[in-house]
């Protein structure tokens, strides 16, 4: 998760930096300084506060226009098998449908 997506979701769920330390058990300093792109958070602080703010899966989406990765969070996933056999996930998200064929690489085509 990368500190924007962090402080998207944290202001999304109308939650102060302190009040997501409290929920979450990571210290606001250390909030902040993921906030501000200054630190990574550690694996331990990552599941502290995708757990504090329901956060089950993010996946990375890269914007093809502007070559930009994003952080989204996934909302729901459908596992399936096409008639042509590919094993397919389907991730909704909050602005669409992200589709990943799974054959020997991962193609990832999002859907509005």
């Amino acid at each position: 998760m990368q500190g924007t997506s962090l402080k998207e979701v944290r202001r999304n769920r109308w939650l102060s930096q302190i009040e997501l330390a409290s929920l979450s058990g990571v210290s606001q300093s250390e909030i902040s300084r993921i906030e501000r792109g200054v630190a990574e958070p550690t694996p331990r602080s990552l599941g502290k506060l995708m757990s504090a703010l329901s956060i089950r899966e993010i996946y990375p989406i890269r914007d093809p226009r502007t070559g930009e990765t994003r952080h989204v969070e996934i909302l729901e996933t459908i596992d399936s098998v096409g008639k042509d056999g590919r094993h397919y996930s389907i991730k909704r998200f909050d602005q669409g449908y992200l589709v990943i064929t799974k054959t020997t690489k991962e193609k990832q085509n999002v859907v509005d």
